[in-house]
């Protein structure tokens, strides 16, 4: 039996609000949404089973302290999870096994008409499907043909034969490479047209006609059928430990009132932190440009080279315009969604900065990736190791219809025990699992800011091919 969301957030609704502080003091006093409660709940409930499970009193064994360590391993759950940048860039959906599988439906045609083939998709999790010239007319009752003149042929089969309209005189209208040619007979029975003469080797002919809606029976109709489809998710594991002497402890809280344990223990979990949003983050920005090289799409540049006449400033804010180019790629690839982050290097902030509209998180001191504000509403992430001038804005919801990837987070950062030895060594293990897989590339989109002599301040110039595994 699942339990709830709703009753995981009571079970632990104390740690939530340590989480809420934590969250709030990180992020400018912003709100821990009601979705990241879900997944630090679920998170913490994964945490505490597996505890409980673990140190579960035996005739073999014992464990006095386990109280105090449970609380220790709860407390790692409750200040780590809602920090990580991942929320707001990937899908997290905490696993409940070891390994899980998202499955997702999108929405096909179900029958051949015209230019709409078989299994076309007309709406998945992610984008519309193509709205050209064939599937506006999927419903109605125009068809258009399309057909490769061989030069000698002058007679073309219809696919869509049924129902065609039979009224004395009505043609067809049929043109070839754009231009109408006459049309010598139409046999509605048949379901074949003829033109007076044969169009060239290779001429693009299209053919354009009607059927009966209206009369029965139909024996075919344009139908819209559902596809299922999965993306299987594996957890994988990170580990780390630390260690320490008696004497190095001790001699550090004597000569410097120095907690060598608990910074120990902040490092470690620090580590894991910023290796999983580094992770992300990496696999965001190479996947961020695929879509474009696939499709041969443009890259927005923008161009920090400052013109004569006018400030820095002044020019700076032009860079509104490649944050509304960025959403026009996503809109004009999905119909539905633009961008609502972006990510870059550490020259990112240099730019948006200087904006007018530009509100700092504050955040710039804090190690690794970080949120560093927000602009017109998107919110701006940094990560140091990025490649200087190379950015990415995308689009991120809490579902999978608006995620790019999926953070599966089975077992949290859990510690194990703090062991001592007779020789004064101490250790202890910090261990993570997680999933990480991209879900689909639509909805990122790269950018880069150049600094070129005699370039227009913006411009959009011919995409790279982008190589690179997920």
């Amino acid at each position: 039996m699942i339990t709830r969301n709703v009753d995981l957030k009571e079970t632990f609704k104390k740690r939530l609000v340590v989480s809420e502080a934590a969250y709030k003091a990180a992020n400018n006093g912003a709100e821990l949404s009601v979705n990241k409660k879900n997944i630090i709940a679920r998170c913490l409930a994964n945490t505490s089973t597996f505890l409980t499970e673990q140190y579960a009193p035996t005739s073999g064994t014992q464990m006095s302290n386990v109280g105090p360590y449970k609380k220790f391993a709860l407390d790692i759950t409750t200040v780590a999870m809602p920090n990580l940048i991942a929320h707001d860039l990937v899908l997290v959906k905490p696993l409940p096994s070891f390994t899980g599988v998202v499955f997702y439906y999108k929405f096909v045609a179900g029958v051949k008409k015209g230019g709409v083939e078989l299994e076309q998709t007309f709406n998945d999790p992610w984008a519309l499907g193509k709205m050209d010239e064939a599937r506006i007319n999927y419903t109605s009752p125009v068809v258009i043909d399309s057909f490769a003149g061989d030069g000698t042929a002058v007679t073309f089969s219809l696919t869509w034969k049924h129902n065609l309209i039979k009224t004395e005189g009505y043609k067809p209208v049929v043109t070839v490479d754009g231009a109408e040619v006459a049309v010598a007979s139409f046999d509605a029975v048949a379901g074949t047209v003829t033109l007076a003469s044969a169009p060239a080797e290779g001429a693009v002919i299209k053919v354009a006609y009607q059927y009966d809606m209206v009369t029965v029976p139909q024996e075919e109709i344009p139908t819209i059928k559902v596809v299922s489809d999965s993306i299987s998710l594996t957890a994988k594991p990170r580990r780390v430990k630390i260690f320490f002497s008696q004497f190095a402890s001790f001699m550090a809280k004597q000569e410097a009132g120095f907690n060598l344990e608990e910074a120990l223990k902040s490092q470690a979990v620090s580590e894991l932190e910023f290796e999983i949003d580094s992770e992300i983050v990496s696999l965001l920005a190479r996947n961020a440009g695929k879509y474009a090289a696939r499709t041969g799409e443009a890259t927005v540049t923008f161009n920090k080279r400052v013109p004569v006449g006018i400030s820095k400033s002044e020019h700076y804010e032009a860079f509104a315009e490649t944050l509304l180019a960025l959403s026009k790629v996503i809109r004009d690839r999905t119909k539905r969604y633009g961008i609502n982050y972006i990510v870059g290097a550490t020259d990112l902030p240099l730019v948006v900065g200087l904006m007018k509209n530009w509100k700092d998180s504050g955040q710039s001191q804090k190690p690794g990736p970080y949120f560093a504000g927000s602009i017109n509403g998107i919110k701006v992430y940094v990560h140091p190791e990025m490649e200087q001038g190379h950015f990415f804005g995308g689009y991120h919801g809490d579902d999978l219809m608006t995620s790019s990837a999926v953070y599966g987070p089975y077992m949290p950062i859990v510690p194990t025990a703090l062991l001592q030895g007779p020789d004064g060594a101490s250790t202890q293990g910090f261990s993570t699992l997680y999933a990480l897989e991209m879900l689909n590339d639509i909805l990122l989109c790269e950018g880069r800011i150049v600094d070129e002599a005699n370039a227009s301040a913006n411009q959009v110039v011919a995409v790279a091919s982008h190589e690179g595994s997920n």
